[in-house]
């Protein structure tokens, strides 16, 4: 047995009808027995496909996830092959040009010149002892007598 109202009772369990239209559809859902045992075949799929789970597999879950948490250094960045060669030579020239321009560190030619001249009052420059180390300073005691204690 075929009813022509089949096809309406699958759009009245989908809640797809207006109110006269479902009204009617309920009144024949009552009387007839092959569209009732549509309604209960209707209603038994939907329940099934609500209890479905729906979860995502592991795998796809791990990967959802690690999208979401990626952080931004370890994305993946595509380039072109000439933009890549051009950024490599930009580095390669920027790090040349700054190890052959930089300024040689020589001392100034008047403080060499201050240390080849004559002592004062026969007393040796400072600048004869400075060779450009750092300095230590050492402190030590007099004793009455003017010598210095060790």
């Amino acid at each position: 047995m075929d009813c022509e109202f089949l096809e309406r009772v699958s759009t009245f369990v989908d809640g797809e009808m207006s109110r006269e239209e479902s009204e009617r559809v309920r009144e024949h859902i009552a009387a007839c027995a092959v569209c009732r045992r549509a309604e209960q075949e209707f209603l038994l799929v939907r329940q099934q496909i609500r209890s479905y789970e729906t979860a995502p597999g592991a795998y796809n879950r791990a990967r959802a996830l690690g999208k979401i948490t990626e952080r931004w250094w370890e994305k993946k960045i595509a380039l072109p092959v000439p933009v890549f060669a051009l950024a490599v030579l930009l580095v390669l020239a920027f790090v040349s040009w700054s190890l052959f321009a930089r300024p040689s560190v020589t001392a100034p030619p008047q403080i060499k010149s201050l240390a080849k001249e004559t002592p004062v009052d026969g007393q040796p420059s400072f600048l004869d002892f400075d060779h450009g180390e750092r300095a230590v300073i050492y402190k030590a005691r007099r004793t009455g007598s003017g010598n210095l204690e060790q």
